[in-house]
């Protein structure tokens, strides 16, 4: 291959890696955020059932 073909070959090829990186952090973001979620709704559902007993 010409250095101009090796050169973008090897361009896409980080972007690639780039794009895989990110959608990794995104990934682990979205699981922070059920966490998170999950976490919540087990707050509100005691808080529920502490305001049922009252």
């Amino acid at each position: 291959m010409s250095e101009e073909l090796e050169s973008i070959k090897t361009l896409i090829e980080d972007k690639i890696v780039g794009m895989e990186e990110r959608q990794a952090k995104d990934i682990n973001s979205v699981k922070e955020t059920q966490k998170t979620i999950d976490w919540r709704q087990k707050r509100i559902k005691g808080f529920k059932e502490v305001l049922e007993r009252l």
